[in-house]
């Protein structure tokens, strides 16, 4: 399972520069004056920082969004039992490892026995 953070941090790593550069070309077509003392240097990249902060605001809801949207139905379900203080004990192998997993787990009186097969990929 893919955290948000991951896909956060994917768009950020994207749209915070080119929001920054947004920022500073749009206060230097417009000439906005924000701050009047900092003079024009420092308002274009002000202009910036703003863009700049937007768009990590932006990042952020759209990669959480993103990632609690998109993710396996089952990690909201795992992600709450390991909160509970629960276990969640992952075994992979051939098909005779699996039985035998199979087999020694269920002599103890476990909440939930899930299993999955691997799909290939292609």
């Amino acid at each position: 399972m893919r955290l948000p953070w991951s896909a956060v941090e994917l768009l950020a790593n994207w749209v915070v520069p080119f929001g920054f550069v947004a920022g500073y070309l749009f206060n230097v077509l417009t000439g906005i004056e924000l701050i009047s003392w900092l003079g024009a240097f420092g308002n274009h990249v002000l202009g910036g920082i703003f863009a700049a902060t937007a768009a990590a605001l932006g990042a952020f809801l759209t990669g959480t969004l993103t990632g609690w949207t998109t993710g396996s139905g089952d990690a909201i379900a795992y992600r709450n039992r390991l909160n509970a203080g629960k276990y969640l004990i992952i075994a992979t192998g051939t098909d005779a490892f699996m039985r035998e997993a199979t087999g020694l787990l269920r002599q103890y009186n476990l909440e939930n026995i899930q299993g999955y097969v691997e799909q290939a990929e292609g």
